[in-house]
């Protein structure tokens, strides 16, 4: 209770589970704590610099936020703290953002400049300020360090992301990608994208947390050397290697699904003159539940009217059996752990099972005081709509009692969702869930298949449902 980051958090934590509404009434008692903290430390003799930043830091949460403190007190302690700590990772920080007024039209002078910040930063103690700051330096400068004429930078901006934020396969494809374009920074681009391939095939514990099983882990790591081989045939085809581009997306096809790895092999081979293998890959990238009905006769419209249906057809039912494959390959089974009853606004209660009615169900877990589940409601009812159409469910499931604020939560957001309730938070036992939207897949047979975290996983909803709904249509159907 002496340090003020504890009160800080406790605000912030109160506003993100309580709401808005609840925290207006506890915030009379956090701007009543921060004034009585700022008439003692204000005529301390001494103060750390940690008390000088958490008062700083507390003064939004404490009222800050919602002008209900005067704005004088926070300047005096961003003050004291630049004044008084010059070398605070915040201030460090705050530096380095105020490098992109300073250098606007010069990316080579800012670059410089955020390198005499960042060397000030390596000699700071380590603390939690110190990490969040350098991944805030390396994020940024990442962002824009192409623009350098240099390029010697990216190489030594790569290698801090590295060393300092531990970045997933995905991170590293993501930076690379951002550089492509630029003929002095692509070779060491796909290098940094062939070592990062190589860390993943050699030390299958690299990334493996310990609730993740190895074979789950292999799985993982296919799709990220997917996504690695993918930047990387756009890099080679930047470069005008282009035979070498379509062996690095076919590696990548034959790894996990991908409509987009698909959608670029469909274009090369087309300007290759190769109508067939363009055929077969517009045809998976039509087979993908997330691609709009319109794609197969533009696709069809590029590649000629010379196709015969049937073969266009026939490579759509074959994707489609590519896609359940690869997608169930992702898959990590787990039997659900002891009844899952919920309940309707009426107090009706269905199972799982119920639900599913030996169907694939996607469950998607939703809380009215988390923003980003909010945020997420349009494209939740859109899976819905969509993963319905194909012959699953979803079904939301939330951690609120039914009342008038959620009723108007929905109202607003113009969803005709209608929940589900998991009053004894069965659901919430039984998947393990800590998060909102996190979303479970459920097969016919009662098995989780797969979780998803967050508002970006839930795009995967349709594509692991239908995976599900292809290993039970009869041998050599293709759906509707």
């Amino acid at each position: 209770p002496e340090r003020i980051s504890a009160w800080n958090r406790q605000a912030g934590f109160q506003r993100e589970s309580l709401g808005q509404d609840a925290f207006r009434e506890l915030r009379t008692a956090h701007r009543e704590r921060y004034l009585a903290l700022h008439d003692s430390l204000s005529s301390a003799e001494q103060v750390t610099a940690e008390q000088v930043h958490d008062m700083a830091n507390y003064w939004w949460a404490a009222g800050g936020n919602y002008d209900e403190l005067d704005p004088e007190i926070w300047r005096y302690w961003t003050g004291r703290l630049r004044e008084e700590f010059p070398d605070h990772p915040t201030v460090l920080f705050v530096g380095e953002n105020e490098t992109r007024r300073e250098y606007r039209d010069d990316p080579d002078a800012r670059l410089e400049a955020v390198e005499a910040l960042w060397r000030r930063l390596e000699n700071v103690p380590p603390s939690s300020d110190r990490t969040f700051a350098m991944q805030g330096f390396i994020n940024n400068t990442l962002n824009v360090v192409d623009e350098g004429e240099d390029p010697a930078w990216f190489g030594r901006w790569i290698e801090r992301f590295r060393h300092y934020d531990r970045p997933t396969p995905e991170g590293i494809a993501y930076r690379v990608e951002g550089v492509l374009d630029r003929d002095d920074l692509r070779d060491r681009g796909i290098r940094e994208l062939q070592r990062e391939r190589a860390r993943i095939e050699t030390d299958l514990d690299a990334l493996r947390s310990l609730s993740i099983t190895r074979e789950r882990q292999r799985a993982l790591n296919d799709e990220w050397a997917a996504r690695l081989l993918l930047v990387m045939g756009k890099g080679y085809l930047a470069g005008g290697d282009t035979l070498v581009a379509v062996d690095s997306l076919e590696l990548a096809s034959g790894l996990a699904w991908s409509p987009e790895v698909d959608r670029l092999l469909g274009e090369v081979n087309l300007a290759l003159g190769d109508t067939l293998a363009a055929v077969r890959r517009f045809a998976a990238v039509a087979a993908d539940p997330g691609t709009s009905e319109s794609f197969a006769d533009s696709a069809l419209a590029l590649v000629g009217t010379g196709v015969a249906l049937e073969a266009w057809q026939r490579a759509t039912d074959e994707a489609r059996a590519r896609m359940s494959r690869q997608v169930l390959a992702q898959a990590d089974p787990q039997p659900i752990q002891g009844p899952v009853r919920l309940r309707d606004e009426t107090g009706a209660e269905s199972t799982l099972a119920d639900l599913a009615d030996g169907k694939p169900l996607a469950v998607v877990m939703f809380s009215r005081h988390c923003p980003w589940a909010v945020q997420a409601l349009p494209e939740i009812e859109r899976l819905s709509d969509l993963v319905g159409a194909r012959g699953g469910r979803l079904v939301v499931v939330s951690e609120d009692e039914p009342d008038d604020e959620l009723r108007e939560v929905l109202s607003d957001n113009d969803v005709d969702l209608v929940p589900l309730f998991d009053s004894r938070r069965e659901a919430t036992r039984a998947f393990s869930n800590f998060g909102t939207p996190y979303h479970y897949i459920i097969d016919g047979d009662g098995t989780l298949m797969f979780k998803g975290e967050g508002s970006l996983g839930l795009s995967r909803i349709p594509l692991e449902v239908e995976a599900l709904l292809q290993t039970k249509e009869p041998e050599g159907g293709g759906g509707p």
